[in-house]
């Protein structure tokens, strides 16, 4: 639900995105079974445009990368979360199970450098919610401009 009320907020904002679109009965996600597993379906619009051509890596569609990219985090600013919160960097950093020194080395720099970061102060000019993944592929370019999808890798930082 944080990953859908951000992408409605960003739609209300007229921020070129794949919006949600809701169900018959007006929810915006679903819980499915798969195979005996539990999967949360959400719907999103179709986006218009061509998806990840090399044809597109132009210097005008590098800048309106650029420039959609500042907007989302401009608009990202003043959102604040309905019900959920999405995660933040440090909750996805990966676990690692010890099997060397070389691996207890690592983890002994990494604790050091999170919190390196973690004394850096934190506001919402410097510190905020982003899509972390925007890559030639989770974006469509068509004649109107970009269109940003895939925001299930989002979180703070």
């Amino acid at each position: 639900m944080a990953e859908v009320e951000w992408v409605n907020d960003l739609a209300t904002r007229d921020v070129p995105i794949a919006a949600v679109v809701s169900a018959d009965d007006g929810s915006l996600t679903r819980q499915v079974e798969i195979a005996g597993e539990q999967f949360t379906a959400v719907s999103f619009q179709k986006v218009p445009g061509e998806i990840g051509s090399r044809e597109h890596w132009t210097p005008a569609v590098f800048a309106a990368w650029g420039q959609l990219t500042g907007r989302l985090h401009r608009e990202s600013r003043r959102y604040e979360p309905v019900s959920n919160r999405r995660a933040n960097w440090v909750d996805r950093l990966p676990s690692v199970i010890l099997e060397s020194l070389d691996d207890e080395i690592a983890l002994q720099r990494l604790a050091r450098t999170v919190e390196t970061l973690n004394s850096i102060p934190k506001s919402n000019q410097s510190y905020g919610l982003i899509h972390v993944d925007l890559h030639f592929w989770n974006f469509s370019v068509s004649p109107n401009g970009l269109t940003v999808f895939d925001f299930d890798n989002s979180e703070y930082n």
